[in-house]
């Protein structure tokens, strides 16, 4: 299985080897997740249509990279959200010091 977090889209999960979508779910979707600190992660995410809590669980060898990068995407988005960072942000792009990376992928 692998994860691709996306800035935009958010969560996807697929098959490893025939690249098919098992699911997909917004960052919005996200209500809840835990870890075992080893290599588990459980993901409980809102399902639009139903509103019922749906629990997605996938193991990483490589967890802490995971959840570094999961924490690192949230960050973004709420730092999208604040006026006085996305002025900064202009400022720091007019002066071409802007680097960008929006998808992200892990496979086990």
């Amino acid at each position: 299985m692998g994860l691709t977090i996306d800035f935009s889209t958010g969560f996807i999960c697929f098959d490893a080897a025939t690249k098919a979508v098992l699911w997909r779910y917004k960052f919005s979707q996200l209500k809840g997740s835990s870890d075992d600190g080893k290599s588990k992660i459980k993901f409980l995410f809102q399902n639009p249509d139903t509103k019922q809590i749906e629990a997605k669980e996938l193991e990483f060898s490589n967890l802490f990279a995971v959840l570094h990068c999961i924490h690192s995407f949230f960050a973004a988005k709420v730092a999208c959200l604040d006026p006085l960072f996305l002025g900064s942000q202009a400022t720091a792009s007019a002066s071409g010091s802007s680097t960008s990376t929006s998808k992200v992928k892990y496979t086990t």
